[in-house]
């Protein structure tokens, strides 16, 4: 369900672990619904001789978990029971910064028509999610 990149999707979920103790973990069934908002930015060049384009993009998106808390219920081996409540992860952005490269290939390795590659950095900061960046690369050959 997403128009103009605002979008909200619930996912029903379900789950059970069990040690090798025999130990279980059971979690209520929930429905997680997130809906997040985000714009890019882009810029591309194509090479005079028109074979070839760049692209240079930014964007930035922010992440909201309208779930209500997750309910689960802890038994030990013995038969004990705890229950336990975990709140969702609120709110949290998201920024992405990249290139993205494309060039039509005449007598490319392996017979290859076209040559795509790409990097992008990734950064995700909210108030309960750790700040963590990430690099993503890749080179992909199409025949």
């Amino acid at each position: 369900m997403c128009r103009l990149r605002a979008c909200l999707i619930p996912t029903p979920r379900r789950r059970q672990s069990t040690s090798a103790g025999g130990e279980t973990l059971r979690t209520a069934a929930f429905d997680s619904i997130v809906g997040f908002v985000g714009g890019t930015l882009a810029k591309t060049t194509i090479a005079p001789e028109g074979n070839a384009g760049t692209t240079y993009f930014g964007s930035a998106n922010y992440y909201q978990d309208f779930a209500g808390d997750r309910k689960s219920l802890f038994t030990d081996s013995l038969g004990g029971t705890q229950s336990i409540s975990t709140k969702n992860i609120g709110g949290f952005g998201e920024l992405s910064l990249g290139v993205n490269y494309v060039r039509i290939l005449e007598n490319g390795p392996g017979a290859a028509k076209q040559l795509n590659a790409n990097l992008r950095v990734d950064t995700r900061f909210g108030k309960n999610v750790t700040k963590s960046a990430s690099i993503t690369a890749q080179v992909r050959l199409s025949f």
